[in-house]
């Protein structure tokens, strides 16, 4: 038995959307919860494109899967945090650099938001992972 399965209510719809609809995580494994890449008072310099915000996170995000023995194929959800939803095929054009090699989806949530906690960003992500104890 797998230790997550995507369930897909409709599969005929399947490859409209860049994430899973919902995600099954097996017993016998632990979550792994990573908190937004983007920190306030951080030194790193802030990109101020959309597409090379989103490699900043996502590269970011990718050092603590790895530093956890984890990869993209082991996060079952994402919150994604945007402050102009203009740019969210961008976004996930750019995401799927990152994720799209095995096929894996995560569940997905987008949000809206007025300004995040750094000044000039554009996105943030929250990422939640699995990992099999069993």
């Amino acid at each position: 038995m797998p230790r997550m399965e995507l369930i897909e209510l409709d599969e005929s719809k399947a490859y409209m959307l860049p994430y899973a609809p919902a995600i099954k995580v097996h017993p016998g494994s632990e979550y792994v919860f990573i908190s937004g890449a983007i920190q306030p008072g951080d030194d790193a310099a802030l990109p101020d494109g959309i597409v090379e915000q989103v490699r900043f996170v996502m590269s970011r995000h990718t050092q603590v899967l790895q530093a956890n023995g984890l990869t993209w194929d082991d996060v079952v959800h994402v919150y994604e945090f945007l402050t102009d939803m203009r740019d969210t095929v961008d976004v996930h054009i750019t995401m799927a650099e990152f994720t799209g090699d095995s096929g894996w989806k995560p569940a997905n949530t987008l949000i809206g938001v007025n300004a995040l906690s750094r000044p000039g960003a554009r996105f943030e992500l929250d990422v939640i992972a699995v990992r099999t104890t069993a």
